[in-house]
């Protein structure tokens, strides 16, 4: 009698265990899958870093817009994410934005809070070309790139061409 029932509290513990374990597992798993990227914010702009030839990806799955962003592009529903470049020197800069499953906008704005950046450029996805525009040394640059429809999910991936005097 004794043996049956620590073979019942063996199947039932065992039971329990694994769904606890699996809800676990699905709840982390849904909860990482629903964070927005690591740049979705102005204030977490992703770094550039400096050089002639710069490069950067992003996942843009659940990006989203911040209150008091400005419209890029003539858009102003969809997410965005960001990064930001500090120009060394006067220099002539190419911007390429790739994004995956989504139609883009972009923008190219300077300075250091949301509340006063300065449109420098933008264009739409159906333009579907590069931006270029002039750096002025020691700004600060910000580059967005936003979704044109709400709720968009994909991937962006911007390269920067900088023409300058290399060192």
């Amino acid at each position: 009698m004794i043996i049956r029932q620590q073979i019942r509290f063996a199947v039932f513990g065992s039971v329990v265990l694994h769904l606890l374990f699996a809800f676990g597992i699905t709840t982390m798993l849904a909860y990482k899958r629903s964070l927005p990227p690591s740049n979705d914010d102005f204030k977490n702009a992703l770094d550039l870093g400096s050089g002639y030839n710069l490069s950067s990806f992003s996942d843009f799955t659940y990006a989203s817009r911040e209150i008091g962003e400005p419209v890029h592009g003539g858009a102003s529903i969809g997410g965005s994410v960001w990064w930001k470049w500090n120009a060394q020197e006067e220099c002539e800069v190419e911007l390429n934005v790739n994004s995956i499953d989504f139609e883009d906008v972009v923008g190219v704005y300077r300075g250091s809070m949301m509340e006063t950046l300065v449109k420098v450029a933008s264009r739409k996805e159906v333009e579907n070309k590069s931006l270029v525009f002039f750096a002025e040394p020691g700004t600060l640059y910000h580059f967005v790139v936003a979704s044109a429809q709400q709720g968009m999910e994909g991937s962006v991936e911007l390269q920067m061409d900088v023409s300058g005097e290399e060192e």
